[in-house]
Parts: C-alpha cells; structure tokens; sequence
C-alpha cells in the first residue's frame, strides 16, 4: 500500500469518527431538556420526601410524652367540672373527633356554664394538670347575664386520647 493510500484511509476513518462525534453531541444536546426536566422532579421529590420525613419526626417527638402515659383517654369534663366548678353542672357536648399520628385522635367537647371568671379559671386549670391534658382551644363570654361577677362561658376543649 502507499503512502497516500494510507493517508486516504485515515483521512476517511477520522471523518466518520467526526461525524459520529457530531451525530452524538446533537443527540445528547437535544435529549438533554428531557433529562433537565426528569432530574428536576427527582429533585422535588427527594425535597417532599425530606420535608414529610422531617414532619413525620417532629409528630413523633410530639406524641412521645403522651405514648408514655399510663393512661391515654383524658378524664371525663364532668368529674372535673364537679371539683373545681362548686354548685354549677354545666352543659357538656361532645364535639368531632380527629385523626391524628399513630391511631391518636384529636377529641373535643363543648362546655357551656355560667360561672365567675376565677372559677372557670380554676376549672382550666385542673383541665391542663390531668394526663392526657385538656387544652383551651376557643372561648366565648358574655359578662353580667345572671350576676355582675359572673359570665355566661362556652369553652371548647380539645385532649389527645388513644383508644
């Protein structure tokens, strides 16, 4: 073979090597808004997942303490209220339960009375020391409807339970 046969020859071989570079840098390039867009929504995805791992811990942290109580039903509002509300039965609904982490549920009851301030205050007092806790979640008071001292109370309570 000769030299300037030889020289064709690889002339040739590099210019199908180019093209084949060509051909693949073209294809890369325009396959490429498609893979942009599939690791974009990888990435969104991981970041939902860390965020519902992260919500999923702090739930978890926030239920421990009531996961270690002996008791996971909250005292009756009756019993309390006959300690701490002397002479005064109040009316007592219970409201709609929600679902909460772990089979927990968000129990609320409706506590309707007319009472003195400082005796409803003793009365959600006694409710925040028992465990599981009551806890005041809204309050409505009209004042001087049977006594200037005394407010007509509705009160609406919320405790976790875990039947």
């Amino acid at each position: 073979m000769n030299r300037a046969l030889s020289i064709q020859i690889w002339n040739g071989v590099a210019g199908v090597v180019l093209a084949a570079g060509v051909v693949l840098v073209a294809y890369t390039l325009s396959a490429l808004p498609n893979e942009l867009r599939k690791l974009e929504r990888k990435t969104a995805d991981l970041t939902a997942l860390k965020q519902l791992a992260a919500a999923d811990r702090t739930s978890r942290r926030a239920l421990a303490p009531f996961e270690a109580l002996a008791n996971k039903t909250p005292p009756a509002l009756a019993g309390l209220a006959a300690q701490t509300l002397a002479g005064i039965t109040p009316a007592i609904r219970q409201r709609e339960s929600q679902a909460a982490a772990n089979g927990w549920q968000a129990r609320r009851a409706e506590v309707k009375c007319d009472a003195s301030p400082a005796t409803l205050g003793a009365f959600l007092a006694a409710a925040e020391a028992v465990r599981p806790p009551w806890r005041l979640v809204e309050f409505d008071f009209v004042s001087g409807v049977t006594a200037p001292d005394t407010v007509r109370a509705t009160l609406l309570l919320e405790a976790l339970e875990n039947k």
